[in-house]
């Protein structure tokens, strides 16, 4: 059993587990002792039913036959996942012929009806005229609904630079509209894991990451879709240098390509729960094709 070093590793809000076509355990987080009666080292080369619950596995079996997108991920909400009390939301995707399951304590349900909550979001950012308010009503929904304390949506040009086009701060906060970012500020790398998962949170850019333990000579899982992946040396610097403890990044995909970003900061540590998470997932989803629609459409006005 060996650590996968310091890039394969997780943030510490919850714990992951990497297991094999026929659900033998192949990684573990060092932390899942925190959140479960098990040592974690004993885990590996273990069958999962040896740990999870017979309910947990039935229902895990049942959304992995729900990703018909081998990109995609599935989530469970307060789910007993093991034969102990604990509730705990869970992701659940495909990696490299591995299953990842990533879980956090489960939190409290506060929207019921998620496609209620969106639709009385977007009754108030389809009202907009001009698309500046409407990008600006938009960041001021999403901080409605995580409560960071300043939500900016960035647009990014041809050379990867970008502009800050909308924000919504609590007062006292500085403005950034109109900022213009160079293209090194959001590298590469970061640009690409947000096209294969929309949705990256750092509840505390300061936590430790923990690494995974692996069996024999198993390599790493790809991180790139893990909800739990932490943060690069780079972008931790970056929230550091504007006073940033916790951001949650979505990507405003528009015809396959990455168009944005919404920002989300908060100068503390903050890890809104899986169901708020789900839903601003979805709202950045939709609000893409907003997008593109009204961007559409002035360009056919301008054609006129």
């Amino acid at each position: 059993m060996t650590g996968g070093g310091p890039r394969c590793s997780i943030q510490p809000a919850g714990f992951l587990l990497a297991l094999s076509e026929d659900w033998v355990i192949a990684a573990v987080s060092a932390n899942i002792g925190d959140y479960v009666d098990c040592d974690p080292a004993a885990l590996i080369g273990r069958s999962a039913s040896e740990l999870l619950a017979e309910d947990a596995v039935h229902a895990l079996r049942n959304r992995l036959a729900l990703l018909r997108d081998p990109e995609g991920v599935e989530r469970l909400l307060a789910c007993r996942l093991t034969r102990d009390d604990h509730s705990f939301d869970v992701a659940i995707h495909l990696s490299g012929g591995l299953i990842v399951i990533e879980a956090e304590p489960a939190t409290s349900r506060t929207y019921g009806d998620m496609t209620a909550t969106l639709r009385g979001m977007f009754a108030r950012v389809d009202r907009a005229r001009g698309l500046p308010d409407f990008l600006g009503e938009a960041a001021r929904q999403m901080r409605a609904l995580t409560g960071f304390e300043h939500v900016v949506i960035l647009r990014f040009n041809r050379d990867w630079s970008s502009e800050v086009v909308a924000e919504h701060a609590r007062a006292g906060i500085a403005s950034l509209l109109g900022e213009q970012i160079a293209a090194d500020q959001v590298p590469l790398e970061e640009r690409l894991s947000l096209q294969r998962s929309p949705l990256h949170l750092s509840g505390d850019c300061e936590a430790e990451p923990v690494p995974l333990l692996l069996g024999g000579e198993s390599k790493c899982p790809d991180l790139a879709r893990a909800i739990l992946r932490p943060i690069t040396p780079a972008y931790r610097d970056q929230l550091r240098n504007m006073g940033a403890r916790a951001s949650m990044s979505l990507a405003l995909i528009i015809g396959g390509s990455l168009w944005g970003i919404i920002a989300c900061l908060h100068h503390q540590p903050r890890s809104p729960g899986f169901e708020r998470r789900s839903i601003a997932d979805m709202f950045a989803q939709l609000l893409g094709l907003r997008i593109e629609v009204r961007e559409l459409k002035a360009a056919a006005a301008t054609a006129d």
